[in-house]
């Protein structure tokens, strides 16, 4: 799972919810770092658990096992505030809940994000990850009881009513340990024991895989998303063209037209049949790809040659657009092994993309050469750029870096992810870089010299 604990939460509070409400970002955590009264090993009291035995009550646990995995079932939103009950509800506590990891202005927190019973005001507070008992038990990767925690951890003097025990366990998705699950007691009546550790282990499972479940269900919906999003653009896409062609048809049909307006209208409808074509290509490729259909058909050919011919075939276009097309080739020979096909296409979308995505006197830099056994093709532009947040998906099928853009220029956005799959099948790499936008682009691809 990527990144779950980010993933998985939303709206989250930036503050510091300490002492049920406190503001002060980082100030109660950091303090108490100049302010520690005993040591960590004089708070640390896992060793206890040992003498403190009662039989295991499983019907108990069966029962809440079950009732979570319905839960979870029919209502997978909320099952980490019914986790934190389950949790409070076997441990007899005064309070449970959930710790998961995050990232917060660089630094690494736990953020308290379902809690039950006394301590539920606190809900969403965080804590840094390198001075809690929560890193404690995750770096240990082991259950940890502590007893009065606020003798070391000063911040936590301020909570109230006062931690005197908690019990900790961590847990972990795909071997990644992303928090911690805990119950707290707040006076010395409520003491935890090995049937409360070994209850709380069994949760922690079932936390695991809960976050996976809910990890899947979110990419799910997210990838649904993308498609409806990417059906509308392919309706708007081929609207447009097929719009402007069948306007043209009516004019140049309806009445006696000039030679020029019949030489633009041909043109038009041709511009219009060739985008639609393009773009039925490239569903027709994506189709495949996903279908494990594509052929590659591998022989000799020279690089040097398929870039030269797609610069000719984008250079009226360029030329057009008043964008000047700078060319270097390796003295080299840059012979591959391949499908000519493919590479003629990947290349051509590079330089396509490049023209569709630059402004009128902008300029175009193209450069082939070999460099550490491979053949490396450089295109850059001084176009719109990428933005830093899209980069990482400027590769992905359905999924635009920026929809506008995509609206503006017209196309479906696959031209990328096509040319990486086929550029991947040759054994090949392709990258995109860029310093934002405005500031345009450049796409790397290197494909193995052959021997």
């Amino acid at each position: 799972m990527e990144n779950p604990d980010k993933s998985l939460l939303s709206n989250r509070d930036p503050g510091l919810n300490l002492a049920g409400g406190s503001d002060r970002r980082g100030e109660l955590v950091e303090s108490s770092l100049a302010d520690v009264a005993v040591g960590l090993e004089n708070v640390v009291a896992t060793q206890e658990l040992a003498n403190r035995r009662r039989p295991p009550d499983y019907e108990a646990e069966n029962r809440a096992l079950v009732s979570l995995a319905q839960h979870l079932a029919s209502s997978p939103a909320t099952i980490l505030e019914k986790l934190a009950e389950a949790t409070l509800e076997l441990c007899q506590g005064h309070s449970a809940g959930l710790s998961l990891i995050e990232e917060d202005r660089g630094r690494p927190i736990f953020r308290w994000l379902a809690i039950a019973g006394r301590f539920a005001k606190n809900v969403r507070g965080t804590t840094q990850r390198e001075f809690s008992p929560c890193g404690v038990v995750v770096d240990t990767n082991a259950v940890q009881l502590f007893k009065r925690p606020g003798r070391h951890y000063a911040y936590l003097d301020e909570v109230s009513p006062p931690i005197v025990e908690a019990l900790l366990q961590p847990f972990s998705v795909n071997g990644r340990p992303i928090g911690t699950i805990w119950a707290m007691a707040n006076d010395d009546e409520r003491k935890f024991d090995s049937e409360d550790a070994r209850a709380l282990a069994s949760l922690a499972s079932f936390a695991s895989n809960a976050f996976q479940v809910l990890s899947s269900l979110q990419a799910a919906n997210e990838a649904d998303q993308r498609k409806d999003d990417f059906l509308a653009l392919l309706s708007h896409e081929m609207r447009n063209p097929l719009h402007t062609a069948l306007t043209w048809v009516e004019v140049l049909n309806g009445k006696t037209v000039d030679a020029e307006v019949r030489n633009r209208g041909f043109a038009a409808i041709s511009r219009s049949i060739t985008s639609i074509t393009r773009m039925t290509d490239d569903l027709l490729d994506i189709s495949k790809i996903t279908a494990g259909k594509v052929s590659i058909e591998i022989q000799d050919i020279d690089l040097k040659m398929v870039v030269q011919n797609c610069v000719d075939a984008i250079l009226g276009a360029a030329t057009e657009a008043r964008i000047e097309v700078d060319v270097a080739l390796d003295e080299e020979s840059l012979a591959i092994r391949g499908d000519p096909t493919r590479i003629q296409q990947i290349v051509g979308n590079l330089l396509s993309n490049a023209v569709k995505f630059t402004p009128a006197g902008g300029k175009i830099s193209v450069r082939a050469r070999s460099h550490d056994g491979k053949a490396e093709i450089t295109v850059s532009d001084t176009g719109e750029g990428i933005p830093p947040e899209s980069l990482p998906f400027i590769f992905q099928r359905f999924r635009q870096g920026d929809a506008s853009v995509t609206r503006r220029h017209g196309g479906l956005g696959l031209g990328l992810a096509v040319a990486k799959h086929f550029v991947e099948r040759h054994g090949g790499t392709i990258e995109a870089d860029s310093a934002g936008q405005g500031r345009g682009s450049t796409l790397t691809l290197r494909l193995p010299l052959a021997v």
